[in-house]
């Protein structure tokens, strides 16, 4: 069933929002809280850094 959505172009829709964490959590093993956490700045050329990991360490995901 495609996405429908009412927002003008260029703007995200619920759906994709959706689409990217699941696909992060699929191909990553990323926790909940880590995928939620993520920023722009975070995704590198060596993959995604993830802040304040599981007992507060910090770890570079790669990605595929």
């Amino acid at each position: 069933m495609p996405c429908r959505s009412d927002a003008g172009e260029g703007l995200y829709r619920p759906c994709d929002t959706y689409n990217l964490y699941w696909g992060c959590w699929h191909s990553t093993g990323l926790r909940i809280s880590e995928a939620l956490s993520l920023e722009c700045s975070d995704a590198g050329d060596d993959g995604l850094l993830i802040r304040k990991s599981k007992h507060g360490k910090s770890r570079l995901v790669p990605l595929h």
